[in-house]
């Protein structure tokens, strides 16, 4: 068993990331994807969230090879709407996540200007809010031309958050999921160092 305490702050944070893998899980089996394994979630609640156990190791070329290709998988499934059918959480963040039909009209008001709010010097704060307001219409029309579908992403993939185990990914983990442009996990895939030539 693999036990996690919640440490956020936040009541609802383990059962937020216990539904996100679940649904992982749903949308893997959805698009036909084995490779990428969700591991087991045994008890979750407030306090503590407790899976599977999961044996792992770095991933070897094949098993990134097989993470992209899953994940490719995955993003083909079109959905109806960008965002998620409530608020989440990525890492110890709150991830606010309304639906909506466009993906540039979500990734400004509930990514960006999100984040801009909680600037906690009131002057830099208010320097980024004028910003995103001089390009506000030209974002999000440039953003909604870019983006094809909504896609579940994963949310937060970045390394640690995949784990392999002889020859295969043992562990898709720590999601912090939503409906948007598949490119956003692929950014998210280097923005802790990358997967490499194999999962690209």
């Amino acid at each position: 068993m693999h036990v996690k305490t919640n440490t956020t702050g936040y009541a609802d944070a383990l059962i937020c990331e216990a539904e996100g893998l679940e649904s992982l899980r749903d949308g893997l089996q959805q698009a036909g994807v084995e490779a990428l394994r969700i591991p087991e979630v045994m008890e979750v609640n407030q306090h503590r969230l407790t899976l599977r156990r999961i044996d792992s190791a770095p991933p070897d070329d094949k098993c990134l090879t097989a993470l992209g290709e899953g994940l490719a998988q995955l993003h083909l499934l079109a959905r109806d709407q960008y965002g998620w059918r409530r608020d989440n959480f990525i890492g110890l963040a709150p991830q606010p996540n309304t639906l909506t039909d466009s993906w540039g009209r979500f990734f400004l008001e509930q990514r960006l200007k999100y984040q801009v709010s909680r600037i906690s010097d009131a002057g830099v704060r208010a320097r980024f809010e004028r910003a995103l307001e001089a390009c506000d219409a030209r974002l999000v029309n440039w953003l909604d031309q870019h983006c094809e579908q909504p896609s579940l992403l994963h949310g937060d993939l970045w390394t640690g958050n995949v784990l392999a185990h002889r020859g295969r990914i043992s562990g898709f983990i720590d999601p912090a999921i939503y409906y948007g442009d598949p490119e956003m996990d692929l950014a998210f895939s280097t923005l802790f160092g990358t997967f490499g030539e194999a999962f690209f």
